[in-house]
């Protein structure tokens, strides 16, 4: 099978196998390493029992000083008399004379026996005292030849054990172990398979919810997981992309709006002091020689001309956008009435003012006004006539709560979806008369969040809470509710 052709296979069948394969070559490479180990563990242990009767034996042997060959066979002899648990079948005793090797052995061996035991006698030897050298060629008999010093002479001593038992033992051992690991690999690829298999499809539901709202092809389920991943992760960059221009142009939109209405409001209080101001300046013309008239008209016109400075200042405070921090009181937000009498007057509207007067805070003060602004408006455009609309403000602690209360309809379903969401929201609203994009933009933008109250029929209150607002105090005197 090509790489190609694997690459192509879902990833909820290849990364299984992937790694079920990977987990089992390891499992078996580990289990070849512990069945040498303990194959090898067995013939030491082995090794070193038939090492013990062999040093046993050579204390025997060395009593037939200098090897006299009579006491050396009778040696032989009665080694192998009372055998030990390992069985010996068979042992010689090898030595150097005159560059002769000469052995003796019992029982008589046959040809092949005899030339096996000269060959381990003589390779023994030529390593030197102490030399020892195990071997267990076919699985039934075990071979054990090592060389002892005596004074001045080398003999060698070897002998064959049964090694059946140990054989049997290595036998079922491995095959013990062999199963054991199977079982263990077989489950630990079952589980594997299943965890892999259920994180493989966790990532192509995840690339199908993420293309679901897309025809693309790119996010086409037909390719491979990864591959549609990446395809609605695209997509998905592409659509947020157009949501945040949307959302961009929407927002412009809504201040387009919310600067017409303000300015449709500014006319109208301007209209009533350049009213009064051209009354009293025709007066002026008419009976300007009577001194009385004169102070009267004058006083007139001076009052217009304070009225319309407070509310040049008012709407350059509220619109002049400069991003910063200040101390903002109670009476900084109620000069805001002087910009929404107009609106609430239309509808016989009552303002009501309950104030924090003695903490301010510390915030950005513009954006604060200006989301009041829009709060208010909204409030005045959903109350019924003869309603009323309340403004709190408090300050405690190291935050700041300044909420709008209507008792109107309450919120669409989909504005007050937004507005609790804010800008993460999926969800716009259908009306873009509210400025609602443009009020959760600036609550984000300065730090604070909203809290929204909405019941059908009942009316709607709009928290603004500005976080790490330090408490002050002896704030300056303002109007009163009104």
């Amino acid at each position: 099978m090509s790489w190609r052709r694997i690459s192509r296979m879902p990833m909820t069948t290849v990364l299984p196998l992937v790694v079920s394969a990977a987990i089992l070559l390891v499992s078996l490479s580990l289990s070849v390493v512990s069945v040498m180990l303990l194959k090898n563990f067995v013939n030491a242990t082995l090794e070193q029992k038939a090492s013990v009767f062999l040093h046993g034996f050579a204390g025997h042997i060395a009593q037939s000083e200098p090897f006299d060959p009579a006491l050396t066979q009778s040696a032989l002899v009665n080694a192998l008399r009372f055998p030990s648990p390992l069985g010996e079948s068979s042992v010689a005793i090898g030595r150097l004379e005159a560059g002769q090797l000469v052995v003796q052995i019992y029982p008589e061996p046959d040809d092949k026996t005899l030339a096996e035991t000269r060959a381990a006698l003589q390779q023994a030897l030529a390593r030197g005292a102490n030399a020892s050298i195990f071997s267990y060629p076919d699985g039934e008999n075990a071979r054990l030849t090592t060389v002892y010093a005596l004074d001045d002479h080398l003999f060698a001593l070897s002998a064959v054990f049964d090694a059946r038992d140990a054989a049997t033992t290595n036998k079922t051992t491995i095959e013990i172990a062999v199963v054991v690991n199977v079982l263990l690999v077989l489950v630990s690829i079952l589980i594997t398979f299943l965890v892999a298999r259920r994180v493989a499809f966790s990532l192509r539901a995840f690339s199908r919810r993420l293309s679901a709202e897309h025809d693309d092809a790119a996010t086409s389920a037909s390719g491979s997981e990864l591959a549609t991943l990446e395809g609605a992760l695209v997509a998905r960059e592409h659509d947020e992309a157009q949501r945040s221009k949307a959302l961009e142009l929407m927002a412009q939109s809504e201040r387009d709006a919310l600067l017409g209405r303000v300015a449709a409001v500014i006319a109208h209080e301007v209209r009533n002091p350049l009213a009064g101001i051209l009354g009293a300046l025709s007066t002026l013309r008419r009976f300007g020689d009577d001194r009385t008239v004169r102070e009267e008209t004058l006083s007139i016109v001076e009052s217009g001309l304070n009225s319309l400075r407070r509310i040049a200042d008012v709407t350059l405070a509220t619109y002049r956008r400069r991003g910063e921090q200040k101390i903002i009181h109670a009476p900084d937000i109620e000069d805001l009435e002087l910009l929404i009498a107009p609106e609430a007057r239309k509808k016989g509207l009552r303002l009501n003012w309950r104030m924090d007067r003695v903490n301010g805070f510390m915030t950005d003060a513009d954006a604060i006004r200006q989301i009041t602004v829009n709060l208010l408006l909204n409030a005045c455009k959903a109350s019924p006539e003869h309603g009323t609309i309340d403004i709190a403000l408090t300050v405690s602690g190291n935050e700041a709560r300044l909420s709008v209360s209507d008792h109107g309809p309450g919120l669409p379903s989909s504005v007050l979806e937004y507005l609790r969401a804010g800008p993460t929201s999926d969800a716009l609203p259908s009306s873009r008369e509210l400025g609602v994009s443009v009020i959760c933009a600036m609550v984000q933008d300065i730090g604070a969040s909203l809290s929204v109250d909405s019941r059908p029929g009942e009316g709607t209150t709009i928290t603004v809470i500005i976080p790490q607002a330090s408490a002050l105090h002896a704030a300056p005197d303002g109007p009163e509710s009104s």
